[in-house]
């Protein structure tokens, strides 16, 4: 009787565990609301995989710099300063063409040059700032650049020229350069945050926490979806006496749903991003919400279209010759501000932290 009422016992303890095991399997495989974002939401490649943004050829512009450059030369010197004009212009100011009636494949200018003009407008495009403060006081910038697959090729093509490579290269090489970024399947955002007045004497220091995994990206289906990586540093309580900080940030392009998977930014629907946090706190107290607005897709697209960075040209006077990447953010915002950031965006798609 012992022996039947153990075997009894032992089959009840085997169910029970089987029935445990199929609840959290059924459960593991249930479709995530994607109106309540949550941080374990299982991420998924929407359609055949065809939807990574970054899995493109190469953009118009940037090929024709690239066909620019391969026409000159090899004995020219790409990099060629003008005497008399200051520092990293190009040209004389007096005979510069009329922003409304000549765009940029026309000014022949270096290819150098010409490649960051491209690099500085789609950084321009591409990023948004908000500045926190706290009792009247400016704090802290909080800059947000998304890396749009245009910014990327942009400065890979700046760092390509400046390493001398040979442009005709360019394009049979750029896959394989792209590889890591493709593989993340993942929207890639640059967090930088620059303290307002670090430098300035008397200035009071503040802790910021801008807890960066905490963020929502929204578009316009309602999805609300968190990031699925945040570097490290990004996460870490932030003072205002230390230099700049900044780090990656990746949101999934796909999310599963009970229709399937849903396609994160649909560039049919999505003119713009929109980054939102709640979770800010200077020394402490709470501060109030922040979102980003990044432009992400035209309503109108003509592939074939190469469009001339005519935003940049006003910064013409500020680039240095020939340009070069730099590896820590400005640490103030000034009218240099966009120069010396795409130079830093260079950098750091290129190069990494050295």
């Amino acid at each position: 009787m012992a022996a039947k009422r153990l075997g009894q016992g032992s089959r009840f303890v085997r169910w029970f565990f089987i029935a445990v095991w199929l609840t959290a399997l059924v459960s593991a495989c249930e479709p995530i609301d994607i109106n309540n974002p949550s941080s374990s939401a299982p991420t998924c490649k929407p359609g055949d995989g065809s939807g990574n943004i970054y899995q493109t050829g190469i953009f118009p512009y940037i090929k024709d710099v690239i066909e620019r450059a391969n026409a000159i030369p090899t004995t020219t010197v790409l990099q060629t300063a003008v005497p008399g004009t200051p520092s990293g212009f190009i040209g004389d100011a007096s005979s510069m063409p009329s922003l409304m009636s000549t765009s940029m494949p026309n000014l022949g200018l270096p290819p150098q040059q010409d490649a960051f003009l491209y690099l500085l407008n789609e950084t321009m495009h591409t990023t948004d700032t908000r500045i926190l403060r706290q009792e009247n006081s400016d704090v802290v910038h909080i800059v947000i650049t998304f890396l749009s697959p245009k910014l990327i090729q942009a400065a890979y093509l700046s760092d390509f020229l400046y390493r001398g490579e040979t442009p005709g290269e360019f394009e049979s090489r750029l896959s394989t350069a792209l590889s890591k970024t493709v593989k993340r399947e993942e929207f890639l955002f640059l967090v930088t945050l620059i303290p307002a007045n670090r430098t300035l004497p008397g200035i009071s220091n503040y802790m910021v926490e801008v807890t960066m995994d905490n963020t929502t990206l929204m578009d316009s289906s309602g999805t609300i979806v968190e990031p699925t990586h945040v570097e490290y540093n990004l996460k870490q309580p932030f003072h205002t006496h230390q230099p700049p900080e900044s780090g990656l940030m990746g949101y999934p392009m796909g999310l599963q749903t009970a229709n399937g998977c849903a396609s994160v930014l649909d560039p049919i629907y999505n003119t713009t991003i929109v980054i939102a946090t709640e979770s800010i706190q200077i020394n402490g107290i709470v501060n109030e919400p922040h979102s980003w607005t990044i432009p992400y897709a035209p309503l109108v697209l003509d592939p074939e279209y190469s469009e001339p960075p005519l935003d940049s040209l006003s910064y013409l006077n500020l680039i240095p010759n020939p340009p070069t990447p730099l590896f820590t953010p400005p640490s103030q915002i000034d009218p240099a501000f966009w120069v010396g950031y795409a130079q830093f965006i260079w950098g750091k798609i290129t190069k990494g932290n050295y």
